[in-house]
């Protein structure tokens, strides 16, 4: 090879090998061997180091259908992340801007604002959270594939406690519990999930498929010997389990108040604080099921990350004897980051 007169000798003149392999998807080698053969002619330098003008790799490029050189900056895809989990939400996000096909991410923190967003932001991919409050992932799907304008819509789905709740089940293997689930949609995926998860846990699990079904179940929870694990969203109140009849809960998700029936919504965006209040005496309520008399005792596990926000924001809401015990298994939880349990 032979360097060509060129009297704009400059580095934008010429491609390494290297970069011109990268553009073309190959290795190095194999474009040498291109080289040799003749199909694309090359230099090289003083050095000894390969150099092709870029006018004959554009030639090249024509010639064999290959995308063209210089490759056109790629659009930013729009990504619109769904997740009530902060963690998950800042994880995601973060995957997502450092990629190089350079995605632009946009975030929310519940169906409503997901289904805002969608028509507001029009991303290409929707990755969302299936297991949400207020309005779950699914629920969100139903409603974009109804509508013509998003059916199209790329969606994944994500969720992250069913693994936590086949772990704490397997910690708890001789003791009776109750799993809160968001809704009975919930609560249904969440069986499901644990059948693939964790099938061994399956015989324990009492699915409480309807408010008609509740004493039934109960019936069976209290006269089996077995560690039977009741699985309901209807559980939170008016259910007395003193003693061994339950030993440990897990609220999966933080009891707020259904945005999706029009009067809650309605009151919730005229008074943020009485939602607030509703949350928080219905996270008291469940919380009372393990602690029936002053001797009793048991274990509650609360999967969702926006409990330790709700409880700086929202104290003053939350008895005394709530705040201890919380602020206590946040801080040996999560360190320093917990809320300070004293009075402001």
């Amino acid at each position: 090879m032979k360097k060509p007169d060129n009297s704009e000798n400059s580095a934008e003149a010429f491609l390494t090998t290297g970069a011109a392999a990268r553009h073309c998807q190959v290795s190095s080698a194999a474009l040498k061997r291109w080289i040799r053969a003749g199909r694309l002619a090359g230099f090289k330098t003083v050095g000894g180091h390969a150099r092709i003008p870029v006018d004959e790799f554009k030639r090249f490029l024509r010639e064999h259908g290959m995308p063209p050189y210089p490759a056109a900056a790629p659009a930013s895809i729009p990504v619109l992340v769904v997740d009530d989990e902060p963690d998950v939400v800042g994880f995601l996000t973060a995957l997502l801007v450092e990629h190089p096909l350079g995605f632009k991410v946009e975030t929310a923190t519940d169906g409503y604002e997901a289904l805002i967003k969608v028509g507001a932001f029009k991303p290409a991919l929707l990755i969302l959270d299936v297991l949400m409050p207020l309005l779950d992932g699914v629920e969100v799907c139903r409603r974009l594939k109804r509508n013509p304008a998003t059916r199209e819509l790329k969606i994944l789905g994500i969720s992250g406690f069913p693994d936590a709740v086949a772990a704490l089940l397997a910690a708890h293997p001789r003791e009776k519990g109750l799993i809160h689930a968001p809704s009975y949609a919930a609560g249904r995926r969440l069986m499901a999930d644990l059948a693939a998860r964790a099938p061994a846990q399956v015989p324990r699990l009492i699915w409480v498929e309807s408010s008609e079904a509740k004493a039934r179940a109960l019936e069976l929870h209290r006269a089996t010997r077995e560690p039977t694990v009741l699985v309901s969203p209807s559980l939170r109140e008016g259910v007395d389990l003193p003693d061994d009849f339950l030993r440990f809960q897990i609220v999966t998700k933080m009891p707020f108040p259904d945005l999706g029936d029009p009067w809650t919504r309605a009151r919730q965006e005229r008074d943020p604080r009485w939602y607030a209040l509703e949350t928080a005496k219905a996270l008291v309520q469940a919380y009372g099921r393990s602690c029936r008399h002053a001797e009793d005792h048991g274990v509650t596990y609360v999967l969702d990350a926006q409990f330790a926000r709700f409880l700086r924001q929202y104290r003053v809401l939350l008895p005394p004897w709530f705040l201890d015990a919380a602020t206590s298994a946040l801080r040996a939880h999560a360190g320093a980051d917990a809320p300070d349990g004293g009075e402001e």
